[in-house]
């Protein structure tokens, strides 16, 4: 839609002109007057070229908003035993804790421009040192995808969370990641979801921080990442309504 309006603004501002209707696309140049087919060629280069850019741009990171909307959508009716808790997690209402040790940071730092723009929803981005991905919450885990690369979480009070480990790390088709949760699975503050090999990703060329995101962050007046050294467990982000 992008490409043909500027496509129709050009023609209009090349007063292209035609000796008949009917006919539109690249054959539509037969129908033009001598003087036009030059401009109108030009205005359908543009129609073609611009779309495929934008195209390439936008689906750079196809699927992440099928991610999204699965995580938004799905419910964890079913609770089994949680995973066994690795780390004394901070699990106060409104709060996140660390998923990782590392180094926390707002979501607008995030190094993927879909998750910076907060299209997907605002957050905090852990840089881990450690290839263990705890629980920011107790709740339930709604969806564990199937290159174990992102998973979805609800907590109890019905924050909506997408935890997104690496940038890319979807080329890798699971290998770098074991996951120790399924979707269905009640989880505490702290439990282990995920163990990932660091070095693995790194070596396929890929960023390992990881983006929690509260894909419903419409729901909240503010949420605020901290910024800094965390331990897996300390609070990361608060959330306020």
């Amino acid at each position: 839609m992008i490409g043909s309006a500027i496509a129709g603004f050009l023609s209009c501002a090349f007063s292209c002109t035609a000796n008949a209707i009917g006919v539109g696309g690249l054959p539509g140049i037969l129908a033009m007057q001598p003087k036009s087919m030059l401009p109108y060629a030009l205005c359908m280069l543009v129609a073609i070229v611009v779309p495929f850019i934008l195209t390439f741009i936008v689906g750079k990171r196809q699927g992440i908003d099928k991610q999204a909307q699965a995580v938004a959508a799905a419910a964890a009716d079913n609770a089994i035993a949680p995973a066994a808790a690795h780390v004394d997690a901070i699990d106060a209402p409104g709060t996140l804790a660390a998923v990782a040790d590392g180094y926390a940071k707002a979501m607008s730092e995030a190094p993927d421009a879909v998750f910076a723009s907060l299209a997907m929803g605002d957050g905090v981005v852990i840089e881990p040192s450690e290839g263990a991905i705890y629980s920011p919450v107790s709740g339930s885990v709604t969806m564990v995808f199937d290159t174990k690369h992102a998973l979805g979480l609800v907590a109890n009070d019905g924050t909506e969370i997408l935890i997104h480990i690496g940038v890319d790390t979807v080329e890798l088709g699971g290998k770098p990641f074991t996951a120790h949760v399924k979707a269905g699975d009640a989880v505490k503050a702290g439990d282990l979801l995920m163990e990932v090999d660091l070095a693995a990703v790194r070596a396929a060329g890929k960023d390992t921080a990881t983006m929690v995101v509260v894909t419903n962050s419409d729901a909240f007046s503010s949420i605020k990442a901290k910024t800094g050294e965390v331990k897996a467990g300390e609070t990361s982000c608060t959330l306020t309504k």
